[in-house]
């Protein structure tokens, strides 16, 4: 029997893998993501965020192994919600999210794996861990020995958690662990990303918000183990701190106007990219390609691809992101500064991919500018299933948690418009920004 294997963590200290775990992370499916940030390209504005998607990965199976113990699952499922967590990010694409919008944005070349189309990084995940993993000898052999089981049904069983699927497991609260509203994937990184970014926003109490969680009739539920008043308090607290957490987040980091930079000079480059390279291989094979972003290319890869074939313009636009000379964001409206009027048809679009594809480069023709980006952004994965036990009485957070509540809204909210432009000279004076703030404004209107 293979020794345990420790691992040393800057979040965790130590992490032991036994036998699988280590025979899991050695495979290609979890070797890939060493190569892929774990917060795409914030790096550009906190130097530190270099961390990966696999660190990720074993402090999210560090932090469900923490759920698991604090709950008293039995050890067979907590080795389940370890595995899936160790694996619950293995179908992300190069540069993260980045890149995932392609598929949302153009349905067409979505790739279809088992007879569905994929438009998420969930889709992969799934997909690698069910029916590629179980092509290794090695992986299925030592799953018959350490678990007794079929590796077939025991592979499908931790796709399914890995991503969070309650519905075509046992027991939905193991998936739950891994991805719902307070769960292992977002513990880890919400303490990971603060960590590496030196942003504290994010820090997070664990111990408090482990121990706030419970299970009821086969589901994850925020409870005390006392059903005093001032338990059930902490316990809304626990959940209230995350949330806070979490809005911190997308305002300091995700939405940092340079990172958004970024992400749009990325996106716009490999869409480009993409098209050129459609139009020489044919649309089967372009989508195969996609395919490839998010089973087979680290993020060295995705920019060897948009150098190949991609435009000048794109050649260009991958060069200054290596260099840190980004795109300079000129005019931006927050949820603050559109109109009331507009905000909700923005926000309707900004979550429809194609829709917000169509938005900015119409646009980007009526803005009748030169060299500029528009990115249309708003926030993604709400908050909104957790359940609150009081006694016998169980009722949704949000509804006894007015703080709660007001964070989920806030977060919902988040939403800007932004005009980058290539170079801080384009737009110089303040009446030239004046005038197009109002061009904006004035688009905005029409378009929405």
């Amino acid at each position: 029997m293979t020794k345990p294997f420790m691992v040393h963590d800057p979040v965790y200290s130590t992490v032991v893998l036994n036998e699988l775990e280590q025979l899991l992370i050695n495979d290609h499916c979890l070797q890939r993501l060493r190569k892929i940030q774990q917060l795409g390209l914030a790096d550009t504005v906190y130097p530190g965020a270099n961390h990966t998607r696999f660190e990720h990965s074993i402090g999210t199976m560090q932090t469900a192994s923490i759920i698991g113990n604090s709950l008293n699952l039995c050890q067979e499922d907590i080795e389940k919600i370890r595995l899936a967590g160790l694996l619950h990010d293995v179908g992300h694409a190069a540069f993260s999210h980045a890149v995932e919008n392609v598929l949302l944005r153009n349905p067409d070349l979505q790739p279809v794996l088992n007879n569905k189309k994929c438009s998420s990084h969930e889709s992969f995940t799934r997909f690698l861990i069910q029916t590629q993993l179980i092509n290794s000898d090695q992986i299925c052999n030592l799953i018959e020995k350490m678990n007794g089981v079929d590796p077939v049904y025991f592979l499908k069983e931790i796709g399914n958690i890995a991503i969070g699927d309650t519905e075509n497991v046992a027991k939905p609260y193991l998936s739950q662990i891994i991805s719902s509203d307070i769960d292992a994937d977002r513990i880890d990184f919400l303490l990971r990303d603060s960590y590496h970014t030196g942003i504290s926003l994010g820090l997070i109490d664990v111990d408090q918000i482990v121990q706030s969680l419970t299970i009821k009739d086969n589901r994850l539920v925020l409870g005390a183990i006392s059903e005093s008043s001032y338990n059930e308090d902490l316990v809304i607290t626990a959940a209230e701190s995350m949330l806070i957490a979490r809005s911190h987040h997308y305002t300091a980091i995700i939405h940092h106007p340079r990172t958004q930079a970024a992400r749009s000079m990325l996106l716009y480059a490999l869409e480009d990219a993409i098209y050129s390279y459609e139009k020489i291989n044919g649309k089967n094979i372009a989508t195969n390609k996609v395919k490839d972003f998010f089973t087979l290319y680290n993020d060295n890869d995705l920019l060897n691809f948009i150098n190949k074939y991609g435009s000048g313009r794109s050649k260009e636009s991958v060069s200054r992101i290596i260099r840190g000379n980004l795109y300079t964001p000129k005019v931006r409206f927050n949820q603050k500064r559109l109109p009331s009027s507009t905000k909700m048809s923005l926000s309707t679009i900004a979550r429809h991919g194609i829709a917000c594809k169509m938005f900015e480069s119409e646009f980007i023709k009526l803005l009748d500018m030169e060299n500029i980006l528009i990115d249309l952004n708003v926030a993604t994965g709400l908050p909104k299933t957790m359940r609150f036990l009081s006694g016998e009485f169980e009722s949704f957070l949000y509804d006894e948690s007015a703080l709660a509540n007001g964070l989920v809204r806030a977060i919902s909210r988040n939403i800007s418009l932004t005009c980058f432009v290539q170079n801080e000279t384009d737009v110089s004076d303040l009446e030239d920004m004046s005038i197009l703030e109002t061009k904006m404004l004035d688009i905005v209107n029409k378009l929405s």
